[in-house]
């Protein structure tokens, strides 16, 4: 189902809640159109979804009204709620955030798990009485009706729950296990985790009993008793598990950042010849390398690029000043401080859009490595046939190099040049020697014109349609050294077309 909303460029609104309804028990056959007209009397709508099954397609019941004002909000939820729509009495209230409505949530069912397998429903049941009345109890079981350990507790309230867990929660209770089961024992306790390298005393008593059952032939009806904590605590749906998991996940992977930023160096346009150990030694010059690493291919190939990690901030930018620029190995080496994928494409975003809004105004591109002369330059005389190139879109014929042939004016308003001629053209200005030392000497405007005639048939071989705006953007987000390494490396060239595609896309969809 898709989402009807208008564009709101300020997302405080959206993301105050404001005026957000909750609408739950609606007709399968409802859409987003339906329920906007339902909604839409009193009053703007900024926002209307009904969710949808991802799978199949299908709605899933509910859904959201975003209003204006919480006065409109308020007015449809004290008409609608528990009113008939197409059948079937609906629900409506204001929206709660997730994380606030799990604070709301007062639980009654409970997860229980490390039950001792020769415990039966009612001594589960016995267990938790004394903590108050219990809805239902269920104890899982498998094909031959033997207990699989964990079982569900429902409370009638939820202080009584509450309480459950304070009481039972990590509680030791006797289990009868086999040899075998206890020769496989781990240290770790479910539920918990204990500091690594160390052992609870259980754990070790757990271990000494296991060890006496080794030696010679056991006895497999012979059980070994050893003691387990139980674990009780709130039930929890999968998905929410799944969040949570994921959530944890995330900020682990945060932390892993922050012990990377500032420190960690990222350098490419390397030579094949270079090996981990001559470029530790080269960084090492500058202080303590933590880490080195230069990225291979499944062949054990180098990509040409790699990572150094220092020690400290400090000793990272003094290598990244000193050894930026320089020729290693017979290339220019380029050194920056690495970053996150996320914010890598994040900062091409912000390129793009801040690009395209000074194309929309009429202004003349003020980022830093852009060339105004692309987007300034007077009125061409263009073959007929040829189309004209956009504002903003690099076109060979716009940035040809000083120096090579040019077509006379004559031809140029006169006749249309032959194709013949056209391709020797452009074969005589790709013939133009490409090296650091070239591009050193030229002065920047003529270093872009050669590095976009070099670059502009190479991406128009794979994206035909955006080679022009794919190459404006690579020349102007990119440094020479990455460029060079571009031309000379066509995974890495195919690697960034596709995020700038991807950038492409993402602000179009705005």
């Amino acid at each position: 189902m898709a989402r009807l909303m208008w564009s709101q460029r300020d997302p405080s609104l959206r993301k105050s809640s404001v005026g957000n309804v909750f609408v739950k028990n609606l007709e399968e056959s409802i859409d987003s159109k339906d329920l906007y007209d339902t909604f839409s009397i009193f009053g703007n709508i900024i926002s209307c979804k009904v969710v949808s099954d991802t799978a199949t397609g299908k709605s899933r019941g509910f859904g959201f009204v975003h209003f204006e004002t919480q006065e409109a909000a308020a007015e449809a939820i004290a008409k609608v709620n528990g009113n008939v729509i197409s059948g079937r009495v609906v629900y409506v209230s204001n929206f709660v955030k997730r994380d606030s409505r799990a604070k709301l949530q007062e639980y009654t069912n409970l997860y229980v798990k490390n039950i001792p397998k020769k415990w039966t429903k009612d001594d589960l049941e016995n267990l938790a009485k004394p903590f108050g009345e219990i809805a239902s109890c269920v104890l899982a079981v498998d094909d031959q009706n033997n207990s699989k350990g964990f079982g569900y507790l429902d409370f009638k309230e939820h202080e009584s729950a509450k309480k459950c867990i304070e009481g039972l929660h990590g509680k030791l209770y006797d289990h009868e296990i086999t040899p075998a089961e206890a020769k496989k024992l781990k240290v770790a306790e479910d539920g918990e985790e204990s500091k690594e390298g160390e052992e609870s005393k259980d754990d070790q008593e757990n271990k000494k009993e296991g060890e006496k059952q080794e030696g010679g032939e056991e006895d497999e009806n012979k059980t070994v008793i050893v003691k387990k904590k139980l674990f009780v605590q709130r039930f929890i749906k999968r998905r929410e598990r799944e969040r949570i998991i994921e959530k944890e996940k995330m900020e682990a992977k945060q932390e892993r950042i922050k012990e990377f930023v500032g420190r960690n160096l990222y350098v490419r346009n390397l030579s094949d010849s270079v090996t981990e150990d001559k470029l530790r030694t080269a960084f090492a010059e500058h202080g303590t390398v933590k880490s080195c690493r230069i990225m291979k291919d499944s062949e054990q190939r180098s990509r040409g690029f790699g990572f150094v990690c220092f020690s400290t901030r400090e000793e990272a930018n003094k290598a990244l000043q000193s050894l930026n620029n320089i020729l290693f190995e017979g290339k220019p080496l380029y050194v920056a401080l690495w970053q996150p994928r996320e914010d890598r494409q994040s900062f091409l975003q912000r390129q793009h859009l801040a690009q395209r809004r000074q194309q929309m105004g009429g202004r003349m591109p003020g980022m830093p490595g852009m060339m105004p002369q692309m987007f300034a330059r007077p009125p061409m005389m263009f073959n007929r046939g040829m189309p004209m190139p956009r504002p903003g879109m690099y076109h060979p014929m716009m940035m040809a190099p000083r120096g090579a042939p040019r077509p006379p004016m004559q031809q140029q308003q006169g006749q249309q040049q032959p194709p013949a001629a056209q391709m020797q053209q452009q074969q005589q200005q790709q013939q133009i020697p490409l090296t650091a030392a070239t591009l050193a000497s030229a002065s920047p405007e003529v270093r872009k014109n050669l590095l976009g005639e070099r670059l502009y048939p190479l991406v128009a071989s794979s994206e035909p349609a955006l080679a022009g705006k794919v190459t404006g953007m690579l020349l102007d987000g990119m440094e020479t050294a990455e460029l060079l390494h571009l031309i000379e490396s066509p995974d890495m060239l195919q690697l960034k077309i596709r995020e700038a595609i991807e950038v492409l896309e993402s602000a179009s969809s705005e």
